[in-house]
């Protein structure tokens, strides 16, 4: 029996120009509104799948964002 091993990359173009991007999108997941959380979360997101390490995301999104009630963070 022979695995076919082929791999599916995913490209996603997100340009991070802005050296602060980093703290102001932690900075509107803590403080921001459902829609200001959703989209820095989003944008958390696309830093992350380009390979761009964010180690302090993790706990910031365990903490102020993961309590919400909108199904679209929670998903």
């Amino acid at each position: 029996m022979s695995l076919n091993r082929n791999v599916c990359p995913i490209l996603v173009n997100f340009d991070k120009s802005s050296p602060k991007l980093e703290n102001e999108i932690k900075d509107r997941l803590e403080h921001g509104d459902i829609r200001e959380k959703r989209d820095a979360l989003r944008k958390a997101l696309k830093i992350v799948l380009n390979g761009d390490p964010f180690p302090q995301l993790f706990i910031t999104v365990i903490r102020y964002v993961l309590p919400s009630e909108d199904h679209a963070i929670q998903k």
